[in-house]
């Protein structure tokens, strides 16, 4: 299911400039780069229809505590994540401390994928964006079969809020559009 996720993420992956978040854009772009970091923490451990895990994950920088399970069931995968990021850094740039819950469910069919990923706390980044941020916003990456050799597509909207140092930015499942990042 992870490997899913990393694939829709590297296809989402969004380019940004360090600053504060100063527009709805700017949130999205936040939001993408908090749920890469949030992904990361899964170390593969587990398996089966169903698996709980949790401990320290270090990074680049810092570390992350994480308590996850997961469960598998027909064309569905679950998977739950309650994560306290401690000067946390995936990537080496980007640094996040505070607490966030994250939830994330695949759906299988015949004409592709969706993923839903769910995220929920009180974080401060730093990096490509430094902010303080509550957050509480639904991500949803619909892609089509590219069975066809067709080229297939990706499609995502976001519902939900980001507050980011006072300004609250809201979605209503609305599309949003990205690009590959440079990092």
């Amino acid at each position: 299911m992870n490997r899913v996720y990393l694939a829709v993420v590297v296809a989402l992956s969004l380019s940004a400039c360090g600053s504060a978040i100063t527009s709805k854009q700017d949130a999205a772009n936040a939001m993408q780069r908090l749920g890469s970091a949030a992904s990361s923490v899964d170390n593969g451990s587990g398996g089966g229809s169903g698996f709980s895990a949790g401990g320290t994950v270090q990074g680049k920088k810092g570390t992350a505590t994480v308590s996850m399970n997961a469960s598998v069931s027909g064309g569905s995968t679950a998977a739950g994540y309650d994560i306290a990021f401690h000067g946390y850094s995936a990537d080496g740039n980007n640094t996040y401390d505070g607490t966030l819950t994250v939830s994330t469910s695949v759906n299988v069919g015949t004409n592709g994928v969706q993923v839903l990923y769910k995220m929920k706390g009180n974080v401060t980044s730093s990096g490509e964006y430094n902010s303080t941020m509550v957050v509480d916003i639904t991500e949803t990456a619909s892609v089509t079969s590219f069975s066809d050799h067709s080229g297939g597509q990706v499609n995502v909207t976001l519902d939900g809020f980001v507050t980011a140092d006072g300004s609250t930015y809201t979605w209503n499942n609305e599309a949003v559009t990205v690009t590959a990042s440079k990092s």
